[in-house]
């Protein structure tokens, strides 16, 4: 957007309104990026204007994205059927026991896999079923326990904490 920046100088050498004119019409300029406030160059803060709107723009996008991610998680039947479930930490600590303990640990301290104790403050409720139903690390093996049987193993690792 080109700027035109008139110059109103009246000059004491004469030459009329006409010369007054001509003078004028010299002094008047056209800049495509810039401009003179009080004789000084100035240019415009498009750029950052620019910069902070395609930031906000960008942010927006991935939190869209991050969001339809996990409700599109959510619509997983199975997933739905095992958090709408009431889980026991007993049986979940019996499964934990035999299916889980060679690798994770007894205490879940963790033997080949990680530890498993403040698990729920590194992950998810949706992630931890999906970490035991698909294996995503290897060397963990998939398991595909019932959704009362997950439940019960959600809620005893929600239970685990640091001693």
């Amino acid at each position: 957007m080109p700027y035109i920046i008139p110059h109103f100088s009246i000059s004491s050498s004469g030459g009329g309104i006409l010369g007054q004119k001509v003078a004028k019409c010299k002094e008047e300029l056209i800049f495509s990026s810039a401009a003179f406030v009080n004789s000084q160059l100035v240019k415009p803060k498009f750029g950052l204007y620019r910069f902070l709107m395609v930031i906000i723009v960008v942010l927006l996008l991935i939190s869209t994205f991050l969001i339809a991610f996990h409700l599109a998680k959510m619509s997983d039947p199975y997933i739905k059927e095992v958090l709408s479930r009431q889980g026991n930490v007993s049986r979940g600590y019996e499964i934990f026991q035999i299916n889980c303990a060679a690798c994770h640990g007894q205490f879940a301290d963790g033997i080949v896999g990680p530890s498993l104790e403040d698990v729920c403050h590194r992950k998810s409720r949706i992630s931890l079923i999906e970490q035991v139903i698909s294996g995503k690390t290897p060397p963990m093996p998939k398991f595909q326990p019932d959704t009362q049987a997950m439940a019960d193993l959600l809620v005893y690792l929600e239970n685990l904490s640091k001693k």
